[in-house]
């Protein structure tokens, strides 16, 4: 992803909708985590789970790396972390929102 950009992001999950409770989407980086998205923030439709980020949020990184995970909880309370997935984040010239 590129800083300043609004990406969209689409996970796809071995559960069905109906088997999701709660969604939380964790972005870190060299360590530290940057940015938590709540089941709010997503869209979660038949096997996907899909986020958008908005040019604060990727503003918040450092060019580099970032890692992804999610973490599900179903109805019954199973807590269901994914792997850890790692993007590229690219620069961008200027450090602010373009509004």
């Amino acid at each position: 992803m590129r800083r300043g950009s609004t990406p969209t992001h689409v996970f796809n999950v071995s559960l069905d909708a109906d088997l999701i409770d709660k969604v939380r989407v964790l972005y870190a980086q060299n360590g530290m985590l940057v940015l938590k998205k709540e089941m709010a923030d997503c869209t979660v439709e038949g096997q996907k789970i899909t986020v958008k980020l908005t040019q604060k949020d990727t503003l918040a990184f450092k060019d580099g790396k970032a890692e992804v995970q999610l973490r599900i909880n179903t109805p019954t309370g199973e807590s269901i972390p994914s792997k850890i997935y790692e993007v590229d984040v690219r620069r961008l010239l200027e450090n602010e929102e373009f509004v």
